[in-house]
């Protein structure tokens, strides 16, 4: 299946999702490298921002993503 095949199912999938989260799954999806998450820890930060944004009022605004986060070079 074609990238753009894939991306456009994954949107429809993610649909249902808050925005953030609809937002986060497309990031991870990205087909270039630069677009998507530089580290775990980025990913997990902005995870954990949803849900406790989640748990604490049952939405989820929109935020500045951890896109600042640079991978550890050995």
């Amino acid at each position: 299946m074609p990238y753009c095949q894939k991306a456009g199912a994954a949107k429809r999938a993610a649909g249902g999702c808050p925005g953030p989260v609809s937002q986060i799954i497309m990031k991870l999806l990205a087909k270039t490298a630069e677009e998507r998450y530089q580290t775990a820890a980025g990913l997990e930060r902005d995870l954990r921002r949803c849900l406790a944004a989640w748990e604490a009022q049952q939405r989820i605004d929109a935020f500045r993503w951890a896109n600042r986060t640079r991978p550890i070079c050995f």
